[in-house]
């Protein structure tokens, strides 16, 4: 039996897919996607609660109060570019150093992002906006309605999106800070931009209810919130890690270094679903 379901294909598929099985669940742990698309599968009694001994010592604002989740990782969201294509392209322009950067006609079809509906990426993204704007809902579609002029693809997985633009099928894109770093070190011409008022994510790790181990899963947990986990992650994914005392890898961007949008995760995560069909009304998706 398989012992866990990843974000590999966006959070949004693997939470459907954890739905969709709630009778009779194949997988006994979610790893990985963003906190808000844990939690509404814990308010809805699909998850365990359960409080691994080594949760003791994640901060309480990266863990579920209720327990049915806890935070493995944070990642910041930021802008990956096309060094390559910007040389060739862009020549001298300044790089993107707000979100209102993106919004000029150069970037026409320029763009790709990992699609709000299926990523934690692509939603943090959308919330994002909403709290720059100061909570105006309105203003923050008609950024996303603007944005959407210059987006040539909406990817199913944020790697996937990273890849494209790795390839120089786009110059540049949303993304996780994390994955663009792994991306730059195996030899990829890309860099990572934090633009002013960003956001960063909060990595999960949950139980799934019923699941055909569980006491197994437990124990997987137990694994993946140890210190020795934590920098095996930083070393493999160059994630930062929700312990103070394990350093960031060489490079990686930390939460003291970029310009943080007061993003407020609980209403961010109410909201999740009704937020995401205003973006599709939006774009016209």
């Amino acid at each position: 039996m398989p012992l866990g379901i990843h974000d590999g294909h966006g959070a949004g598929a693997a939470q459907t897919r954890i739905r969709t099985e709630k009778d009779s669940p194949k997988g006994d742990v979610f790893i990985g996607g963003s906190s808000e698309f844990h939690d509404p599968l814990g308010t809805e009694g699909i998850l365990t609660p359960y409080a691994s001994p080594n949760a003791a010592a994640v901060d309480a604002a990266y863990k579920d109060p209720a327990g049915n989740w806890t935070g493995w990782y944070l990642g910041i969201f930021g802008l990956i570019v096309n060094k390559d294509r910007w040389a060739t392209e862009m020549g001298n322009v300044a790089k993107p150093a707000t979100w209102d950067d993106l919004l000029d006609t150069a970037y026409a079809g320029k763009l790709d992002m990992p699609s709000p509906v299926t990523t934690g990426g692509g939603y943090i993204f959308v919330a994002n906006q909403v709290f720059r704007f100061g909570g105006d809902e309105e203003r923050a579609m008609q950024y996303m309605t603007q944005l959407h002029a210059n987006i040539g693809q909406y990817v199913g997985g944020s790697p996937q999106a990273i890849e494209l633009v790795s390839q120089g099928q786009f110059l540049m894109g949303p993304n996780w800070g994390h994955d663009i770093l792994t991306a730059a070190n195996n030899g990829a011409t890309v860099e990572f931009i934090a633009p002013a008022q960003t956001a960063f994510e909060i990595g999960a790790v949950s139980i799934i209810k019923d699941g055909p181990n569980t006491e197994g899963g437990k124990a997987f947990v137990d694994w993946a919130l140890s210190k020795d986990a934590a920098a095996l992650n930083i070393k493999l994914s160059n994630r930062l890690s929700v312990y103070p005392d394990v350093p960031p890898a060489p490079g990686a961007p930390t939460l003291d270094q970029v310009t943080l949008v007061p993003y407020d995760r609980v209403w961010a995560t109410t909201h999740k679903d009704r937020l995401i069909k205003m973006w599709q009304a939006a774009v016209g998706m």
